[in-house]
C-alpha cells in the first residue's frame, strides 16, 4: 500500500488506534473471568476464595455466571467448578463443570478428578482408581489432598481396607490446617466403622506404617468390641498400649461412650456342641452341665431358652446364621478348635 501522498497525522493515526486496541486486548486477556473492579461481585468472590470461604465464593460465582453468555458464562462457572473442588464440594463442582459448554472443564487439569468421583458416584471403584492413576502426575499440588481422598474412598469400595487407610493417611500430608486434619480422622473412623458393619477384616500386612497399621487395629477392637463388649476395655487397653499418641487416641472415647447392649437376658440363647459322631460323649457333659444349672437357677422370668445346634451336622458359623434367624441373640460354644477358629474367621452375627 503507497501512502507518499498521505498525509503525516492520517498515517499515524491508524498505527496508533492498532497499538491501543493491542493494549485493551492483551489487558482483557490477563483474567479469566475478565476486569475485576474493587468492590464489585467477581472482586468479593475472588477475596471469598483467598480467605477459604469456598461456598460463598462459589455460589457468587454461579450467580454470576446465571446472567451472563457464551464465553464469559462458561469461565464463570468453571471458576465455580474449580472453588466448589477446593473445597471439597465434588457434588457442586460437578453440577458447575456440567453446564460449561463445549469441552472447556474436560481440559482442565484439576477438574478432570470429577471423571474418578463420577465413577465413585455410580458404583465403580476400578475405574476411579484408573482414573485417578492416569492423572496422578498431572495434578496440580493444590488438589493432591483431593486426589488422596478420591483414592481412599475407592479402596474402601472395593474392601481394600489398608490401602484405603494408606491413602488418607497420605492425604495428611498435603493438608494445610488442623482443622482439615481432624475432618481427615473423621472420615477414617466412620469408614472403619462403615466397613465393619459389613464384616470387612482388619489384617495388617507386614510392612504397613505404624499409623497405618494402628488405625486399622482400632477398627479390629471396634469391630469385635461391639459383639464383645466385655472384653471392649481389655482391647482398648491393648491398642493404647500398642499405639501411644496415635492420632486415632480421641476416638477411644467415643467408643467408651458408644452405649453396648444390655446385659439382661435374651431371649434365646444358642448352644453349639457336637453332638453327634466321634465327640458326642464330650458334648453331652458340656450340654447336660449347662441344662443343670440353667434348671437350678431358681429365678425363671425372664430367663432365655436354651436351643441345641449340632456343629456334626454344619459348620460353626453357619449354624451362627441359623440361630441368629431362629431369635438367638447369644451363642455358647463351638466346642471343638476348627470350629472355633471358623467362627473367628467369620463375620460374627451375634456375641459368641
Amino acid at each position: 500500500m503507497m501512502l507518499t501522498n498521505t498525509p503525516r497525522c492520517a498515517r499515524a493515526w491508524p498505527a496508533r488506534f492498532l497499538l491501543l486496541a493491542t493494549l485493551v486486548a492483551a489487558l482483557a486477556g490477563c483474567q479469566t473471568t475478565g476486569t475485576t473492579r474493587p468492590g464489585s461481585d467477581l472482586d468479593r468472590a475472588q477475596r471469598y476464595a483467598q480467605q477459604g470461604r469456598y461456598d460463598d465464593a462459589a455460589e457468587l460465582y454461579e450467580r454470576l455466571a446465571n446472567v451472563e453468555r457464551g464465553e464469559r458464562r462458561d469461565a464463570l462457572l468453571l471458576d465455580a467448578a474449580r472453588t466448589w473442588l477446593e473445597g471439597g464440594r465434588l457434588t457442586r463442582a460437578t453440577n458447575a463443570a456440567d453446564q460449561v459448554s463445549g469441552g472447556a472443564a474436560n481440559n482442565d487439569r484439576a477438574l478432570r478428578l470429577l471423571d474418578a468421583f463420577r465413577a465413585l458416584r455410580d458404583g465403580n471403584p476400578d475405574a476411579a482408581l484408573q482414573e485417578l492413576a492416569r492423572q496422578r502426575q498431572a495434578v496440580p499440588p493444590r488438589y493432591l489432598g483431593l486426589w488422596y481422598e478420591l483414592r481412599g474412598r475407592a479402596f474402601f469400595q472395593t474392601g481394600d481396607v489398608h490401602r484405603a487407610v494408606t491413602a488418607l493417611v497420605e492425604r495428611e500430608l498435603w493438608l494445610n490446617t488442623s482443622e482439615a486434619i481432624a475432618a481427615n480422622r473423621e472420615v477414617i473412623w466412620r469408614a472403619l466403622q462403615a466397613v465393619a458393619q459389613k464384616g470387612a477384616t482388619f489384617d495388617i500386612p507386614d510392612g504397613a506404617d505404624d499409623v497405618t497399621a494402628g488405625w486399622l487395629a482400632l477398627g479390629q477392637a471396634n469391630a469385635s468390641g461391639a459383639l464383645n463388649p466385655l472384653g471392649k476395655a481389655a482391647a482398648l487397653a491393648d491398642w493404647q498400649a500398642a499405639y501411644p499418641n496415635h492420632p486415632g487416641t480421641p476416638f477411644i472415647a467415643r467408643m467408651n461412650e458408644t452405649p453396648v447392649m444390655s446385659f439382661g437376658y435374651p431371649d434365646t440363647v444358642a448352644v453349639l456342641l457336637p453332638l453327634s459322631g466321634r465327640f458326642a460323649g464330650t458334648a453331652a457333659a458340656v450340654r447336660d452341665g449347662l441344662l443343670a444349672a440353667y434348671l437350678a437357677d431358681d429365678q425363671q422370668i425372664g430367663r432365655p431358652a436354651l436351643r441345641f445346634y449340632d456343629t456334626s451336622t454344619l459348620d460353626a458359623p453357619a449354624l451362627l446364621e441359623r440361630a441368629a434367624a431362629d431369635g438367638a441373640r447369644l451363642a455358647i460354644g463351638p466346642l471343638l478348635k476348627n470350629q472355633v477358629d471358623a467362627v473367628a474367621s467369620s463375620p460374627l452375627t451375634m456375641p459368641v
